[in-house]
C-alpha cells in the first residue's frame, strides 16, 4: 500500500466498521425474525414469459462476455476517449430505461398490474422509508461482500476487472467517471433489479405459492393504479380463490427443505451471479449481495429498497476504486 492509497483504505475501513456495528445491532432481531415484518401481497400478474425472458437476457449477457473475452485475448480492444465513453454511456442509459418502460407497459397492457405489483411505493412516506431501508441494506452488505471479494481475489490471484474499471484506469477523467457511474451506479441497479428481483423472483414466488397451496385469504387493496393512493393497510372484501384455512408462512417448507420464499431467493440470486461472469472473482460476493436483496424483496415486496441498496453498493465501490487508483496521478 502506497501513501496515495491510504485515503481509500481508510474509507473502506470506516464503511466496513459501520457495517459490522450494524450487524451487531440487528442480528438479535434477525434471529427472532423480528427485523423486517413480512408483507404478503397478491401474486404477480405476469407468468412464465416474463420470468423466462430474464434467463434469455442472462444467456445473452454470458455469450456477449465470452465473445468479448475471446476477441480481447488476441487483440486488445481500443480504449475510448472520455467523451466517447460518456456518450456511449448516455446512449446505454436511454436504451435500458426505454426497455424497462416498454416491458412494464407490455405487462400492464396484457395481464394488468399496478403500483404494488411492480413493487413501487404508494406514498411519499413509503418512498422515504424504502430509501432508508435500502441504505441500511447497503451498509449491512458492505462488510461481508467486501471481505469475501478480497479473500477470493487473494486466493485465486485473479486480477481480472470489469471493462468499465479498465476504462477508468486508462482514461482518468471526470467524463469517464460520470459515464462509469451512469452505467454501474444508475443503469445496472434499475435494470438488474427489474429483471432479477421483480420479474424473475416475483414469478418464482408465484410458482412456489401455487406448488405449496399457499394463498393470501384476501386480495390487498391498491392492486390497480386507480387505487394506488388508498390506505395500504386496508383490505377489500373480495373473497379469495380458496377460503380453506392455510398454514402460516413459517410452517411451509419449500423445495429442497428450504423455508417459504427461500427457493425463489436462491434461484434468482444464482441467476444474478451467473450474469456477471466477465467481472473477475465476484460471482460469490454478488451472490451474497443478491441473497440479501432477495430477502428484502421477499419481506417487503417492494423494489425501491433493492434498487437503492444496489445503487449505493455500486457507487461506493466505484468511488473507492477511483480514490485508490486516481489519487497521486
Amino acid at each position: 500500500m502506497t501513501s496515495d492509497q491510504i485515503p481509500a483504505f481508510v474509507a473502506i475501513g470506516v464503511l466496513a466498521a459501520a457495517s459490522l456495528v450494524l450487524w451487531a445491532v440487528v442480528t438479535p432481531r434477525l434471529l427472532r425474525d423480528a427485523l423486517l415484518p413480512y408483507e404478503p401481497r397478491w401474486r404477480v400478474p405476469w407468468g412464465a414469459a416474463a420470468g423466462l425472458s430474464v434467463l434469455f437476457f442472462v444467456a445473452l449477457s454470458i455469450a456477449a462476455a465470452a465473445a468479448v473475452t475471446s476477441v480481447t485475448a488476441d487483440t486488445p480492444v481500443e480504449t475510448a476517449t472520455p467523451q466517447q465513453f460518456l456518450e456511449r454511456s448516455g446512449q446505454a442509459v436511454l436504451i435500458h430505461f426505454v426497455f424497462i418502460g416498454i416491458m412494464a407497459a407490455m405487462i400492464h397492457a396484457t395481464v394488468g398490474g399496478g403500483l404494488r405489483d411492480f413493487g413501487l411505493p404508494t406514498s411519499g412516506t413509503r418512498l422515504a422509508g424504502d430509501i432508508r431501508l435500502g441504505l441500511g441494506v447497503f451498509l449491512a452488505a458492505y462488510a461481508p461482500c467486501t471481505v469475501l471479494n478480497l479473500g477470493l481475489s487473494t486466493l485465486t490471484g485473479n486480477e481480472e476487472i470489469h471493462p468499465t474499471l479498465e476504462q477508468l484506469l486508462a482514461t482518468p477523467d471526470w467524463r469517464t467517471l460520470l459515464g462509469a457511474w451512469l452505467m454501474a451506479g444508475l443503469v445496472a441497479p434499475f435494470f438488474e433489479e427489474f429483471l432479477h428481483r421483480l420479474l424473475l423472483q416475483g414469478w418464482l414466488e408465484k410458482l412456489e405459492d401455487h406448488a405449496l397451496g399457499w394463498r393470501i385469504t384476501r386480495r390487498p387493496r391498491c392492486v390497480g393504479v386507480e387505487n394506488a393512493d388508498a390506505d395500504e393497510d386496508e383490505e377489500s372484501n373480495e373473497p379469495s380463490d380458496d377460503d380453506a384455512p392455510m398454514p402460516t408462512r413459517g410452517e411451509l417448507v419449500s423445495f429442497g427443505g428450504l423455508g417459504h420464499g427461500w427457493a425463489p431467493i436462491f434461484i434468482s440470486s444464482l441467476v444474478f451471479a451467473f450474469a456477471h461472469t466477465n467481472q473477475g472473482p465476484v460471482q460469490l460476493p454478488l451472490f451474497l449481495l443478491a441473497i440479501m436483496l432477495g430477502w428484502v424483496y421477499h419481506r417487503t415486496h417492494r423494489i425501491v429498497p433493492c434498487v437503492v441498496a444496489h445503487m449505493a453498493f455500486n457507487t461506493a465501490s466505484l468511488l473507492l476504486f477511483v480514490l485508490s487508483e486516481w489519487v497521486g496521478r
